[in-house]
């Protein structure tokens, strides 16, 4: 009797297990068939001087499997934007928008990234402005290493405003020493005697997973329904499910320390390499005659609902003030609009929906109408 029931206890496993493994195949063939493409694509290369790109005219794919996927070319300037204003044409009013990976935004199609929107508001708000827009956005970058930027690609442009985009991380970015195994887009960074110090990257001390075939093959073979719950995402996955949660349990939701931070702060070194970055850019932009002028937005990264989204803001807000630099509150205007500050960002990511862009274009436009001088009004 015994041996009875342990074969059919056996038998009726094998079958579970075989339907199990059955509907696990066919979901996974379902989703990479559905599914544009599993894996983002970012092809860059370094330019002496400058730093860490992407490549010119290159094809980028970004998703995260989840909330987009998008597939875009970058222009001849190796940034995510059309083709940048010719440095022979005088625009009246040219815009350049700075910043990391808020700026570069692979995460939206063309049409809706903030610099597209605010130019197509102004041009219908001011007809006879000429205002328009360039974005130069690298992922993994702070204020110090865009730096260089400045007087590679953005000043024989020739703009009358420039706005630096910060995030969190962006004084990390800052404080980052150059060396062995950092990136090279980390390689500028604040010398003994104050200036801007240029450092070639060294040679890296660890082999990333795609440069070997086996690993690159192992990896391949996880599961695309899976793949947003490894490497980097594995440690984002906590914060994620805090800020859904709440948007479903509104009782959780802790408006005071999600929107403006209680505790949380920079480091003191983070602190001087941004003031050091702001101290360079304001010297660079507002050097010569008929200077633009510098302005910095405070950008919100929604998906971190903790206290370091306070030093987004405080911190900017306290050192451009004391250089004279105005500060644009995005989240400020976010609320005064009557906005959540959550619909700024992806439900998976921290980056910007369409909204988040659209509510960046509307605080830029404003403070322009404020500001109408800025474009010799």
């Amino acid at each position: 009797m015994g041996s009875v029931a342990a074969r059919i206890a056996f038998w009726n496993a094998l079958w579970l297990g075989a339907a199990l493994l059955i509907a696990f195949v066919a979901g996974e063939a379902y989703l990479r068939a559905a599914w544009p493409f599993a894996s983002s694509v970012r092809p860059t290369d370094f330019v002496p001087g400058v730093g860490l790109r992407l490549k010119p005219d290159a094809e980028v794919r970004a998703t995260n499997t989840l909330d987009f996927w998008t597939v875009e070319r970058t222009n001849s300037l190796g940034f995510l934007d059309r083709e940048p204003l010719s440095v022979e044409r005088d625009a009246s009013c040219h815009v350049a928008i700075v910043g990391d990976s808020f700026v570069e935004a692979r995460h939206v199609q063309m049409s809706d990234k903030v610099q597209v929107r605010l130019e197509r508001m102004a041009a219908e708000r001011w007809p006879d402005w000429d205002v328009t827009v360039a974005a130069y956005g690298r992922a993994n970058t702070g204020q110090v290493s865009q730096l260089p930027w400045w007087d590679e690609w953005i000043r024989h442009r020739r703009p009358k405003l420039v706005v630096l985009f910060f995030v969190w991380n962006d004084y990390r970015n800052n404080a980052r020493i150059p060396g062995v195994g950092d990136p090279a887009s980390a390689y500028a960074r604040r010398a003994q005697d104050g200036s801007l110090e240029l450092v070639t990257p060294g040679d890296s001390t660890w082999m990333p997973y795609h440069s070997l075939p086996l690993a690159d093959r192992l990896r391949r073979l996880v599961p695309v329904a899976l793949r947003p719950y490894t490497a980097s995402w594995a440690r984002s996955r906590r914060l994620i499910w805090r800020k859904n949660l709440s948007r479903a349990l509104p009782f959780r939701s802790r408006p005071d320390s999600v929107w403006t931070g209680v505790g949380g702060s920079s480091s003191k070194e983070e602190e001087e390499a941004t003031a050091f970055a702001l101290d360079q850019w304001k010297m660079r932009v507002e050097s010569g005659p008929n200077p633009p002028r510098l302005v910095v937005l405070a950008a919100h990264s929604t998906m971190h609902d903790d206290p370091r989204n306070r030093v987004t803001v405080e911190v900017p807000k306290a050192l451009a003030a004391e250089r004279d630099i105005p500060v644009i509150d995005h989240v400020r205007h976010i609320l005064d609009g009557g906005g959540d500050p959550r619909d700024a960002s992806f439900p998976n990511d921290e980056h910007w929906t369409p909204q988040g862009h659209q509510w960046a274009a509307e605080a830029l436009l404003e403070w322009m109408a404020s500001n109408p001088s800025v474009c010799d009004r």
